[in-house]
């Protein structure tokens, strides 16, 4: 059930920003943290993971009174919205829990699950890679199909939800584990999302998908897998230097940006910051990054074109 002003219990201030953060259009829950108290502890959770209802929140199926909530840090000002208390030292928790043995993540968790989760994931292989230089690791969640291209080497999933996750191997040493694509999800998912998600609307053609990434070695895949010279993208030197550390995924037909990924914590970029970067670099969006909907206007936008999911991280709906 979706947070009314009219509803809330506890301190005026709390309900009051909350309310904002969900109807204001210049917010957007996917760029807020919500410090709260659990069982002495003050964790910290994206916004859009919390579900809140009458008088409280609910977060991996607890509920919690309104009043735990201490502060809620708004990530794009790097301000409070609200502070009630010192939350220094507070620990930042997640839904996704993992193995310390390879196993398929998709015969324990729907494909929703792992779509949202996509960078604890990336995150996860990232760091078993390090440690093992065990490829069954990636294997272990769908088929890999190996591609080269010079000193380039990848591994890349090459079917299920998530396909395109690859480890790059550089002069055959391991580089990084990278999501080459961006997440998907159905339109049938839509309606188990939970949280007020800001949606924008784009269009696009997943047949020119071709993700570039900008870091100690350019380059760029299309959708089938194929390699793309970095020159033929008609990005000026300027351009690629301020992606640098990024990667960027576009429609190749129309040269407008479809997602931006951080190429450290492996977010995408949400709307108030990728408009930020792609109005200092002159390149368009796929999306309309001034106009942010809600949920509720699902079905008006999904009559329009394709829609973008702003959440922690950014889901891309495929039909």
């Amino acid at each position: 059930m979706l947070i009314r002003k009219v509803v809330f219990l506890g301190k005026k201030t709390i309900r009051e920003t909350i309310s904002r953060v969900i109807y204001d259009p210049s917010f957007d829950g996917a760029d807020i943290d919500v410090y709260f108290i659990h069982s002495g502890d003050v964790w910290v959770v994206p916004f859009n993971f919390l579900e809140f209802g009458e008088g409280g929140f609910y977060f991996k199926g607890s509920f919690y009174p309104l009043y735990k909530i201490l502060a809620i840090w708004d990530n794009f000002s790097r301000k409070f919205l609200l502070k009630r208390r010192d939350v220094s030292g507070a620990k930042r928790v997640f839904e996704l829990d993992f193995y310390d043995f390879p196993i398929n993540l998709s015969s324990l968790y729907s494909d929703l699950f792992l779509v949202r989760h996509f960078p604890l994931i990336v995150d996860f292989l990232d760091r078993k890679f390090r440690e093992t230089l065990d490829d069954s690791w990636l294997k272990s969640l769908s088929n890999v199909e190996t591609l080269s291209h010079e000193t380039i080497t990848l591994e890349v999933l090459s079917n299920g939800v998530l396909k395109g996750l690859s480890a790059v191997f550089v002069e055959d040493n391991f580089f990084k584990v990278i999501p080459l694509y961006p997440a998907f999800i159905r339109k049938d998912s839509l309606n188990q999302l939970k949280g007020s998600q800001k949606i924008v609307l784009g269009n696009f053609d997943m047949d020119y998908l071709v993700t570039c990434v900008f870091g100690k070695n350019f380059f760029c895949l299309s959708k089938d897998f194929r390699f793309t010279p970095i020159d033929e993208l008609g990005l000026d030197r300027r351009i690629q230097v301020q992606l640098l550390n990024k990667i960027l995924y576009f429609d190749a037909s129309t040269g407008c940006v479809i997602g931006i990924r951080d190429f450290s914590s492996m977010l995408c970029m949400t709307p108030r910051f990728e408009r930020v970067l792609l109005s200092k670099i002159s390149l368009k969006s796929c999306f309309d990054l001034v106009n942010l909907y809600r949920k509720e206007d699902v079905e008006w936008l999904l009559e329009r074109g394709q829609i973008r999911i702003s959440d922690w991280d950014q889901l891309y709906l495929s039909q």
